[in-house]
């Protein structure tokens, strides 16, 4: 809510970068989850994870799973820097 409350009221250059600065940690956040399901999915596609104590079936397939985590966190990484992009093209227009 606190994000939605800055966007509608951004109206100066220094506004703008806030925004554009929020967006850029976002992205790096999410950049770190893909790092760690990237990780992950070689882990699961290990012979043997989890000490040998649990056996994948094709109903539990944990390194499918972190591929598409991956892949989500990632989009999610663009989108984010997409905005912050924004953001600094408006904070270069601002008239403060």
């Amino acid at each position: 809510a606190q994000v939605e409350q800055r966007i509608a009221s951004a109206r100066t250059r220094g506004d703008h970068e806030a925004l554009a600065l929020f967006f850029e940690q976002e992205a790096s956040a999410a950049m770190q989850r893909a790092e760690m399901h990237r990780n992950l999915t070689q882990t699961y596609a290990g012979p043997g994870y989890g000490g040998g104590h649990v056996q994948a079936t094709p109903a539990l397939e944990p390194s499918r799973h972190c591929q598409a985590l991956v892949r989500f966190y990632e989009q999610a990484a663009a989108e984010n820097l997409a905005l912050a992009k924004a953001h600094r093209q408006l904070a270069a227009e601002a008239t403060d």
